[in-house]
């Protein structure tokens, strides 16, 4: 694997030839490729074009790598100033053939054509939509403000002008109902300005201002997709991915790698979008900077209800939950009974590892962040998540100031459903409490918001209670929920955690970290899906930004 450059600002952009190898220090490539799978087994397909359906293979917790070591050929695209195709419009979309691929160029004007991609490759045969970077490695810009629905590419009108780059089933006479899009590689592009006042032109060729439940990427449905080295920015939502309709509309197997989230959301406190919101049978999120949603929203910053998902080496800033771990939803039924290549049930397991989670500003409602939720509770439409939250080998940052009117502790997990429990499975985690301000004092952290069951060993903490009531409860002394067995190990540290600089957010650790002292053993669960910790999260803002 060729050598990486060094870390570099913001402004020079990420290269994914590099990433992978610069983020492992040259240890290992991704974790998706370097672990041993627990089981494995290959999809089969059949027919071909847009009658071209793939009978599902159980999950086996990795990625299908985008790949095209299969190929013999396949034709390239060139789109932008002085190549054959001026615009994405031009390119013949709904011709796209396994080992295609379509490279857009940088240009100083963002392009503002709405990709609706409805084709499909096949393992070993993805095709690619790659931008290729300006100058000074700017990725090439797709910006909905003044954007434009694109005629004749097969765009499904359900999904009129609902995202900017949109991957759903195409309006084609000769499209098979089981038939999804698939084998697909979205790299290198930044989608901006996907949200009101922007205004944008349907399907219907009239102009309007973008709905406030719209997506800088959108999926339903789709299968093995990898969105990697994207930036996702400033948009109502900044991945939205969903599934209906049981196998024919059930999106699986999505990689979401070394991306840069920020900004998304919408103002006024509303709640429904996010920087992410994916449900998916098979999500891996990896080497991911999320940074914080829109300010002045309600948002998550990461919200999923996928029936299987693996959420490792990125780093979170801000959100009113930093992860949110919700119910399967849009197609509950069939997601609660997917199991897993060892006969598990998938909902009944969440595999959280090696991230950086930071919390710094109390939300809009002048409420504490959360860190990890997990569940509807009775908020939802049946409690499908339950089993154990796989914690560990995260770093855990508050630095927030105790005030009055926030109640005790800043919570690390909210565990809502009741009737299907959920023990949180916590192994050599840091969980650093630190104030704010000069003059303040820093919020202790609450283990569990209002309920919890825990299996926590060896972890570092410096302050923490058991429980924080709900502010509903009217405080500590009712309506408390605490079935805490499991904690017994934990005990208050008042040591330095050992990062490098924890104003400046860089939480790689010094020489005598006490980080390096937690060993627990892995459980069970965690060995026989080989997803062990094996490689080195994104610790500082930015650092997935490399070239």
């Amino acid at each position: 694997m060729r050598a990486c450059l060094k870390i570099v600002p913001l402004r020079r952009l990420v290269s994914a030839a590099c990433l992978i190898t610069a983020l492992l220090h040259g240890a290992a490539t991704a974790a998706t490729t370097a672990d041993t799978p627990a089981c494995s087994a290959v999809p089969v397909t059949s027919s071909s074009g847009f009658s071209r359906v793939e009978t599902p293979v159980a999950w086996n917790y990795r990625a299908t790598e985008p790949s095209t070591k299969g190929c013999k050929g396949g034709k390239t695209y060139e789109v932008g100033p002085g190549k054959t195709y001026e615009n994405p419009r031009n390119v013949p979309w709904l011709d796209l053939q396994p080992c295609d691929q379509v490279l857009i160029h940088w240009r100083p004007e963002p392009y503002r054509d709405i990709l609706y991609i409805g084709v499909r490759g096949e393992p070993d045969r993805f095709i690619s939509i790659k931008g290729v970077p300006g100058p000074r490695g700017e990725r090439p810009v797709f910006d909905g403000n003044g954007a434009v629905a694109p005629t004749d590419v097969g765009a499904p009108r359900v999904f009129d002008a609902a995202g900017m780059i949109v991957i759903a089933k195409p309006e084609s006479s000769s499209r098979t109902y089981r038939y999804k899009p698939g084998y697909l590689l979205i790299q290198g592009l930044k989608i901006q300005n996907v949200r009101a006042p922007s205004m944008v032109t349907g399907l219907n060729g009239k102009r309007a201002p973008w709905n406030d439940f719209v997506a800088g990427i959108l999926i339903n449905p789709a299968e093995h997709v990898a969105l990697i080295d994207n930036e996702i920015a400033d948009n109502s939502l900044g991945l939205f991915t969903n599934s209906l309709d049981d196998e024919p509309g059930q999106t699986r197997d999505i990689l979401i790698r070394g991306n840069y989230f920020h900004g998304n959301g919408e103002g006024g406190g509303k709640a429904g979008q996010h920087n992410a919101y994916t449900e998916n049978i098979g999500t891996i999120y990896e080497y991911n900077y999320f940074g914080p949603p829109l300010k002045g929203s309600s948002a998550d910053n990461i919200k999923d209800r996928s029936a299987g998902i693996v959420f490792r080496y990125n780093y979170v800033e801000q959100g009113v939950d930093l992860l949110a771990l919700r119910d399967p939803q849009s197609n509950r039924l069939f997601e609660a009974a997917a199991k897993d290549c060892l006969g598990e049930r998938l909902s009944s397991s969440a595999f959280v590892y090696g991230n950086t989670f930071v919390a710094t500003e109390m939300t809009v409602w002048d409420e504490w962040p959360i860190f990890i939720a997990h569940g509807d509770g009775d908020y939802g439409h049946g409690e499908v998540r339950d089993g154990h939250l796989y914690f560990y080998n995260n770093r855990v940052i508050s630095r927030l100031d105790m005030a009055e009117n926030t109640g005790l502790g800043v919570p690390l997990f909210h565990i809502q459903n009741k009737q299907t429990p959920t023990t949180v499975v916590a192994r050599n985690n840091v969980f650093y409490a630190t104030k704010a301000t000069p003059q303040g004092k820093a919020a202790p952290f609450a283990l569990f918001y209002w309920q919890g069951n825990g299996d926590f060993q060896s972890n570092w903490i410096n302050q923490y209670v058991k429980v924080m009531a709900r502010k509903e409860d009217g405080g500590m002394s009712s309506g408390t929920r605490w079935n805490g067995a499991g904690i017994e190990s934990l005990k208050a540290s008042g040591d330095d955690p050992g990062f490098v600089d924890v104003a400046r957010g860089d939480f790689n650790v010094r020489e005598g970290s006490p980080f390096f002292k937690l060993d627990a053993p892995m459980p069970e669960a965690v060995i026989k899906r080989g997803l062990q910790p094996t490689g080195k999260g994104v610790m500082r803002p930015f650092e997935a930004v490399i070239r």
